[in-house]
């Protein structure tokens, strides 16, 4: 029954370009386009660009950046972050012999109460002992806890992009021991991507939300059908006493 209303829906139209747009961060440069029946369609796809072809800058091209599209204006697409990664391949060839990573996944509330998922990952220049080791590590968390605390969800993505907290990170771990690597492996929205869709469906009132009050609605009327059924069956009853009672007269 879905299929055939999709069919029925779309009978008749023509899909078109539609160009998405980066965030702010970005000058809101064009991504990506997608083809489109209606440009509502769109919302809550995501797309997922190497940085490399947003900054122009070689040494970015270790990192994709995944965007979430959230909103329609004027025929044009617009996103928001939702994911920062480096690549895996990137990570294994920057870990050599008496090197140690230490790596950690967290996950915290930025300053406007958004959940976040952040996995630092240092790289030592030699091999450090243990106790060397967890001293960075919790230094590593306390930075990273600071970092997410103070700032909000797209200030904390612009200074990962563009490497400012790792700098800052790298020079507070360099007074406890060397550090060959510091890095942000990733950073993402908590909430899945079907979570987040939902959010956005709800947030912008797209048709289908219309069935749990179509249900509501017809649930009332049946109730308001029986009523009188049962005061039907009731006036029978009230006949034969008065029959009774007419007989015992």
């Amino acid at each position: 029954m879905a299929k055939q209303d999709k069919i029925k829906a779309t009978r008749g139209k023509k899909k078109h370009w539609l160009p998405i747009h980066a965030p702010e961060m970005f000058e809101s440069k064009v991504v990506g386009n997608t083809y489109q029946y209606e440009s509502a369609d769109a919302v809550g796809t995501t797309i997922q660009i190497n940085l490399m072809n947003l900054t122009n800058n070689i040494k970015n091209q270790n990192v994709n950046v995944k965007f979430l599209i959230t909103d329609v204006k004027e025929g044009r697409l617009y996103s928001k972050v939702i994911q920062y990664s480096v690549i895996s391949s990137s990570i294994k060839r920057a870990i050599r012999r008496r090197h140690n990573k230490l790596d950690d996944s967290l996950g915290l509330m930025t300053k406007d109460n958004v959940k976040i998922r952040i996995k630092p990952l240092i790289i030592t220049r030699n091999k450090a002992k243990g106790s060397v080791k967890t001293a960075l590590r919790a230094k590593t968390n306390e930075l990273v806890e600071e970092f997410v605390k103070n700032n909000t969800y797209d200030d904390i993505f612009k200074d990962t992009i563009f490497h400012k907290v790792q700098r800052s990170m790298k020079d507070q771990l360099n007074k406890i021991y060397p550090i060959k690597e510091c890095a942000i492996r990733i950073v993402k929205h908590d909430k899945s991507v079907n979570e987040l869709k939902k959010e956005l469906v709800i947030s912008l009132d797209v048709p289908g939300n219309e069935k749990k009050e179509i249900v509501t609605i017809e649930k009332e009327e049946t109730v308001q059908e029986e009523k009188p059924k049962k005061e039907q069956k009731e006036a029978p009853a009230e006949k034969k006493e008065e029959k009774k009672d007419n007989k015992g007269e």
